[in-house]
């Protein structure tokens, strides 16, 4: 299960998108551990962990931040996220959530 702590995203600023992950079954012990990359859909845009480091900071095993105000360029609006977890088990991408699920939208916001 994922929630979010902060789903606001303010254009030109750093306000993190925190999400919580509550990991059960194989990944309740290393969670976040278990991938040496996160990717992150939002609208037209992909972030990930290897190839964008101060845009996805992974603060836990089961929390991390989407920092994306400064270089986004989607416009206002309210946008699904699907977040994959990539690794040496997991080469093609483990799914964490998908756009549908509990987790809601990110909200893009202009100030």
């Amino acid at each position: 299960m994922a929630q979010f702590l902060q789903n606001i995203v303010y254009k030109g600023k750093n306000n993190p998108v925190t999400i919580d992950y509550e990991f059960k079954g194989a990944f309740a012990t290393d969670g976040l551990a278990n991938f040496t990359d996160i990717q992150v859909l939002i609208g037209e845009e992909t972030y990930t962990l290897l190839l964008d480091p101060t845009n996805i900071v992974v603060n836990s095993n089961t929390q991390f931040e989407l920092i994306i105000g400064v270089d986004t360029t989607l416009a206002p609006g309210a946008y699904p996220l699907t977040v994959f977890g990539v690794g040496v088990a997991y080469p093609e991408g483990f799914v964490l959530n998908e756009p549908d699920d509990e987790l809601g939208r990110v909200h893009i916001k202009q100030l």
